[in-house]
């Protein structure tokens, strides 16, 4: 499956709107099926896929700003993306 760049300007929204975005992926069977993923989702995928490939070692501290700079996107799925990874125990939160 091969990742898409979608500019919320394009689906009545405005750069950095938290929207869903539509895509189609395959089934199981060949067909295909609608699914929704939120930019919270994608900056998931975004973070663990920097894990999995080694980009993001170990004891790594992960900078909000430049994940909301690197994906042109607002803070809050950003936030929402490290604390779902956080509780799952990929990231350690660290409070200030």
């Amino acid at each position: 499956m091969t990742a898409e760049t979608v500019d919320p300007s394009n689906l009545g929204g405005r750069p950095g709107d938290d929207i869903a975005i539509r895509r189609k992926i395959a089934d199981t069977k060949g067909d295909t099926m609608d699914s929704f993923k939120s930019l919270k989702d994608h900056v998931y995928q975004y973070i663990s896929e920097r894990i999995n490939d080694g980009s993001l070692l170990p004891e790594t501290k992960i900078n909000e700003k430049m994940v909301v700079d690197d994906m042109n996107i607002s803070r809050t799925p950003v936030r929402e993306a490290l604390i779902q990874l956080a509780t799952e125990g990929y990231l350690q939160s660290i409070p200030r």
